[in-house]
């Protein structure tokens, strides 16, 4: 990892400017996310081997859950952020990766919970969950501090081949 890596990374590790950034991308400015109902998290997800391959880390530049009170009541997100110094084209992707091992990481905490108690169906011990189990929602915002403009796709639309038409 390079030093413009570790500075953009210690930058987004202050829960004010990573509310900043979120509240920016996704509210267009106004104060939703603030930053003492941010909680970090490790960003280290372990992503499964397949076939020969062994397990591999896949680390986040940083991860924090969100806890937002509406209507007294609750409501968490997991909010994930990418530091980018350098186009990475397949951006789109990498993120999708990061998502779904989160997703994972919590189906593997319910699934432990879960099998741990009595009087699962057939269904529920197979998937390791009850079915009104939920999972919290995860966004991944990619900030790009590099000096050259963004050129890399921003959506996984973007990375996909057009369907012919007949």
């Amino acid at each position: 990892m390079g030093r413009a890596d570790v500075a953009a990374r210690r930058y987004m590790a202050d829960p004010a400017r990573f509310a900043d950034a979120f509240n920016y991308a996704i509210y267009g400015g106004e104060e939703v996310i603030v930053p003492n109902a941010l909680t970090p998290l490790d960003s280290v997800s372990l992503e499964p081997g397949i076939g020969r391959q062994r397990n591999s880390e896949r680390r986040r530049d940083g991860l924090k859950l969100w806890q937002a009170m509406g209507d007294g009541r609750a409501a968490y997100a997991l909010l994930g952020v990418e530091d980018q110094t350098a186009i990475h084209y397949g951006m789109p992707v990498r993120c999708m990766t990061y998502d779904a091992l989160a997703y994972g990481d919590q189906i593997d905490g319910i699934r432990r919970k879960r099998r741990a108690q009595e009087g699962m169906t057939g269904a529920e011990w197979l998937s390791g969950m009850r079915k009104e189990d939920r999972l919290l929602p995860v966004v991944t915002l990619v900030l790009h501090f590099g000096s050259e403009r963004w050129d890399g796709p921003r959506r996984l639309h973007e990375m996909l081949m057009p369907a012919e038409r007949r």
